[in-house]
This record gives C-alpha cells, structure tokens and sequence, in this order.
C-alpha cells in the first residue's frame, strides 16, 4: 500500500492517526538507539578487561 492512498480515505481521525505514528516512530527509535548504546558501552567496557 502506497502512503498517498492512504490519504486518500476519508477517515476524520487521520491528523490523530499521523500523530500517533510521528509519536510510535520516535519512541521506537529512541528504544533502539538506546539498546544499540547499551551495546556498545558493553563491548566496549568488556573488551578493556
């Protein structure tokens, strides 16, 4: 599915669906780059012992 047909629908609620999707994409992202953080402080921190 094209984002543009998306659109297209004529549902009211689609400023509140693009809204959540802005807020989930930002929650998500800042959870991996925390994870991937995580990570590499580990690598890092073990690789010096």
């Amino acid at each position: 599915m094209k984002a543009n047909e998306i659109v297209k629908t004529n549902d009211p609620n689609i400023p509140l669906y693009k809204e959540l999707s802005k807020d989930f994409i930002k929650k998500e992202n800042i959870n991996k780059l925390k994870d991937f953080f995580i990570f590499l402080t580990n690598k890092l921190f073990f690789n010096k012992r």
